[in-house]
């Protein structure tokens, strides 16, 4: 959480349990203040789309890794919610955690900031019914 939201001391910690048969996760963000005083609460009741948006990413790559599933993260515009100023700092998590963990991560976005933290970036465009591919950005 401190990398990409380093004006911010949060942490995020579970509650596993089984609701119905089947097994539940809630996400608890915790924020340390200047003052020493500490606020737990949802993420996205306390904290908004941002924080919420990095836990569940956070979370994807946590099942993946411990399923020993094939490490590929999908991203359909899934990081939208996230407010501009953190984008470029969740761009470099996402590119870091790629190469540290031999991470693929595909992530479809209309945000420049995201190209700009990428290692390979295309624009697909629509011509005549037939989607080109173009290197972009960074990639380039």
């Amino acid at each position: 959480m401190q990398a990409v939201f380093d004006d911010l001391d949060l942490s995020v910690r579970s509650e596993v349990e089984v609701q119905r048969g089947k097994v539940a996760v809630d996400l608890i963000t915790v924020q340390k203040h200047s003052d020493g005083s500490v606020t737990e609460g949802s993420s996205i009741d306390a904290y908004g789309g941002s924080v919420a948006t990095v836990e569940s990413v956070l979370l994807r790559i946590v099942v993946l890794n411990r399923r020993g599933l094939r490490p590929m993260l999908l991203l359909d515009e899934s990081l939208a919610a996230v407010a501009d100023h953190y984008v470029p700092r969740v761009g470099q998590f996402l590119s870091l955690l790629s190469e540290r963990m031999g991470l693929d991560v595909l992530a479809v976005s209309h945000n420049p900031a995201l190209v700009e933290a990428s290692t390979t970036a295309y624009r697909i465009t629509n011509t005549a019914g037939v989607a080109s591919f173009r290197k972009v950005g960074r990639a380039q």
